[in-house]
């Protein structure tokens, strides 16, 4: 996997990834996903951080009652990624879910602590 990146003061603005020898020779493992949520600047909207020790194939986030802001990004190891959850609906439930990356056997749970 190649992985390219562009940033700006130091902000990443934007990353691309390449698969010269096609996604299928990705290998099938842990990623070493970990995922920690912090409440937001409102009551509907909280804070996820996303991280992998491996590369992470297409990410993908659940959670019942909420809309991740970005979904199937893919995470180059050691990379990690903030995005807002927002409520959906009025369910008046706290915010819980999985984090999965397809070429990965183990996904990660997260909550409020």
């Amino acid at each position: 996997v190649v992985h390219a990146t562009l940033s700006v003061d130091d902000r990443l603005v934007s990353d691309a990834f390449w698969f010269p020898a096609g996604m299928s020779s990705l290998g099938h493992g842990s990623t070493g996903l970990d995922a920690t949520l912090a409440t937001g600047t409102d009551a509907d909207r909280f804070l996820l951080t996303v991280r992998s020790h491996r590369f992470a194939q297409s990410v993908a986030i659940e959670a019942t009652g909420f809309v991740a802001e970005d979904h199937g990004f893919h995470l180059a190891p050691g990379q990690s990624r903030q995005l807002w959850l927002r409520r959906e609906g009025d369910l008046g439930r706290s915010p819980r879910g999985t984090v999965t990356a397809l070429n990965s056997t183990t996904g990660a749970r997260f909550a409020l602590p």
